[in-house]
């Protein structure tokens, strides 16, 4: 699926530690962290310009083409499909922003 390809690429070679939310949990309690608190926002979009605005969608799927992720052929077919979904009111698309706290123990 060219969709779930273009995702993989952004979370593993665009966006910095792009899948670290599954790991902050951990990552703070092996520091020694106590209390800690995972807390999620998703934010998502029904129309495709507010959400290439934010995602950049358009300038990820170049970058894809370049890595060799996407053929120019697979990025069209792509664009397409959703320019398609987006004229019929069926666009959909969210990204979920993680954020942790924790307390350093009194040493």
């Amino acid at each position: 699926m060219i969709a779930r390809r273009l995702l993989e690429f952004i979370a593993d070679q665009v966006v910095r530690s792009g899948w670290i939310g599954r790991q902050l949990h951990g990552l703070f309690k092996a520091r020694g962290l106590t209390e800690v608190r995972v807390a999620t926002d998703t934010y998502s979009f029904t129309r495709f310009d507010a959400a290439n605005r934010v995602l950049q969608l358009e300038t990820n799927t170049q970058l894809a083409i370049g890595a060799g992720v996407l053929s120019p052929a697979e990025a069209q077919a792509w664009r397409a499909e959703v320019a398609e979904a987006d004229r019929n009111g069926r666009f959909f698309a969210a990204i979920t922003m993680h954020t942790a706290i924790g307390r350093k123990p009194r040493t």
